[in-house]
């Protein structure tokens, strides 16, 4: 029995602690967080802030609005104070969401634009030698899941593009 028990602590210190777990405790927890964010999607009830607002100012825009200072919805959180690419995603979300009124496919693609970013910022952390256990506290953060799934705001976009330039670039060092 003593032997199993060292195999299993040697296990857990290998899985938590040295590069050589990165792999296994990545798909781990990447299968973990994919469950728990598709049960948040299922059943948490969204917080709208700004999402319809986005879609909103995306239809202004599609519809022909390139002044700025009148892409604002009626009933919205203000005019667009966002460059063109935010305009040209959200066009997306309001074609997928039909003008923001099936919200779930928007938040099936925000979920799985927060586990593309955890996979790229898990290779973020194997790259700076960081231990493979710093990634449970992504999986574990209530923040995250509603900055991306509940809320969907544009932040979520913005850093896919960042942390992932981040990698290419220590990548191509």
């Amino acid at each position: 029995m003593g032997k199993r028990v060292e195999w299993v602590c040697e296990m857990v210190h290998t899985l938590a602690l040295k590069p050589a777990g990165y792999t296994y405790m990545s798909i781990a927890l990447l299968s973990l967080d994919g469950l728990l964010t598709s049960l948040i999607i299922g059943r948490v009830a969204y917080t709208e802030i700004d999402f319809t607002t986005y879609v909103r100012q995306a239809r202004l825009f599609v519809d022909g609005e390139r002044d700025y200072s009148r892409i604002n919805p009626w009933n919205g959180s203000g005019p667009c104070v966002y460059p063109a690419g935010h305009l040209y995603v959200y066009a997306v979300f309001d074609w997928l969401t039909r003008g923001a009124q099936d919200l779930f496919p928007a938040q099936v693609c925000f979920g799985v634009l927060y586990l593309s970013t955890f996979c790229i910022i898990a290779k973020l952390y194997k790259m700076s030698g960081a231990p493979p256990v710093l990634l449970v506290p992504l999986v574990l953060s209530k923040r995250l899941h509603s900055i991306y799934v509940l809320r969907m705001f544009n932040d979520p976009i913005a850093m896919f593009f960042v942390y992932s330039s981040i990698y290419l670039l220590c990548r191509a060092l």
